[in-house]
């Protein structure tokens, strides 16, 4: 196997975790009990019933790479981005690297959202693309923000209503 890192160069790896969803957060525990690196986790939710259930999930037998867990009850407001940003925002920036994660299910994409979500952690989160993406961030400082291809499925729908797929043509020029 090819080294990523030297043992005394590990990364700093925060993870954010926005569950709105509670259902579902058995399903982004599954992945990140295959996270590759040891990682701290922060989870913010608008919902208060959860936090005590929250707060259990994060034990040490069931995530044994998390070096810091957190639960933070945040506002119902700004989708997964406030909670992400405005909430806890501050709290990313001594790490190297970070995840944002939302477990919500959206109404949009009936029929699919269980296969997206998937697609989108096996492409981000799962212990393959962990290790991917960490070492090509880590090889590639002027990389910023790395996502996988849209959902196939997605895309269809976004080109049957119109829906430009990258953007306005304005920022197709600034890209090109």
């Amino acid at each position: 196997p090819e080294i990523l890192f030297e043992v005394n160069s590990l990364p700093k790896i925060g993870i954010h975790l926005h569950v709105y969803n509670i259902v579902l957060v058995q399903e982004f525990l599954q992945y990140l009990q295959e996270f590759p690196f040891q990682f701290d986790i922060l989870l913010t939710t608008p919902d208060a019933n959860a936090v005590s259930v929250l707060k259990a999930m994060l034990s040490s037998s069931l995530l044994p790479l998390v070096s810091k867990a957190e639960v933070v009850l945040v506002p119902n407001r700004g989708r997964d981005v406030a909670p992400w940003i405005i909430e806890s925002g501050h709290k990313f920036s001594t790490y190297d690297f970070c995840c944002h994660i939302h477990s919500k299910e959206s109404q949009h994409s009936v029929g699919y959202g269980g296969e997206w979500r998937r697609y989108l952690l096996d492409n981000l989160v799962s212990k393959r693309s962990a290790e991917s993406i960490i070492s090509t961030m880590n090889c590639d400082s002027s990389i910023g923000c790395i996502f996988p291809p849209i959902y196939p499925k997605l895309k269809k729908v976004m080109i049957d209503v119109g829906v430009p797929l990258y953007g306005s043509e304005q920022d197709r020029k600034s890209v090109v």
